[in-house]
């Protein structure tokens, strides 16, 4: 539901029908060499109305009401490098590995029926914590998404392989995207489009040439060519 290329446009909208009145959606889907889909985790995250249409029926739309987990092995890429996105991502790594000689079969079973009234006090404890002081992220998180962000920052990369800063330079952000576009191709990603591509420019501290008396251009970058073809 969240990766590219597992379901057709088709499949992924009757995937999302799932979602309507869900507190809770569980979502275990990754593999090695997976990449986001921005698009879907978008929508399927959003705070606003989610459009959807189950087999054979009419198009509907509903408030999302569920939190997203999705679990797996391997982090999937991510291609949109803005921070909309990545505000939704709270990767949460489970390190700690039971040795099989200590392992405790049926320990949730086992729990419930010895300790529930004290899972319930601790539950309770929690959701009161929750009202009263919001869902921070702890610091730990905080340096986890920002080591996973700057690893999949494929812009990043080709910026530093393929860039210079140079404040007297003036390139068009035809060129600049035309090597952006190779690079991608080259790393199997997709380049997006070219309005995205000089907005991400932008945020990443570069300037547009407002004149545009020699076409539109971006102030401050300069190509290397940093790459063999």
């Amino acid at each position: 539901m969240l990766v590219r290329g597992q379901f057709s446009d088709s499949e992924s909208e009757r995937q999302v029908t799932r979602l309507h009145g869900v507190r809770l959606a569980s979502i275990n889907e990754t593999s090695r060499g997976d990449v986001f889909d921005d698009y879907k985790v978008k929508k399927v995250t959003s705070r606003e109305r989610i459009a959807a249409r189950r087999l054979y029926s009419e198009a509907f739309d509903f408030m999302p009401t569920h939190s997203t987990w999705l679990r797996g092995n391997f982090l999937p890429g991510v291609q949109d490098a803005g921070d909309g996105f990545w505000r939704r991502l709270v990767p949460v790594e489970f390190g700690q590995q039971i040795p099989a000689s200590e392992r405790v079969a049926d320990l949730d079973r086992r729990i419930i029926a010895e300790e529930l009234p004290g899972v319930m006090a601790w539950a309770v404890r929690g959701a009161l914590q929750w009202q009263e002081s919001g869902l921070g992220i702890p610091a730990p998180i905080v340096a986890a998404v920002e080591s996973y962000r700057e690893a999949t920052d494929l812009f990043g990369a080709w910026l530093d392989e393929c860039t210079r800063r140079d404040p007297r330079s003036k390139t068009k952000t035809s060129e600049l995207f035309d090597s952006w576009t190779h690079y991608c191709h080259r790393s199997g990603a997709g380049a997006g489009y070219v309005r995205a591509f000089a907005d991400e420019l932008v945020r990443r501290g570069f300037e547009r040439d407002k004149s545009r008396k020699h076409g539109v251009r971006m102030i401050g970058i300069a190509l290397t060519g940093g790459f063999d073809d």
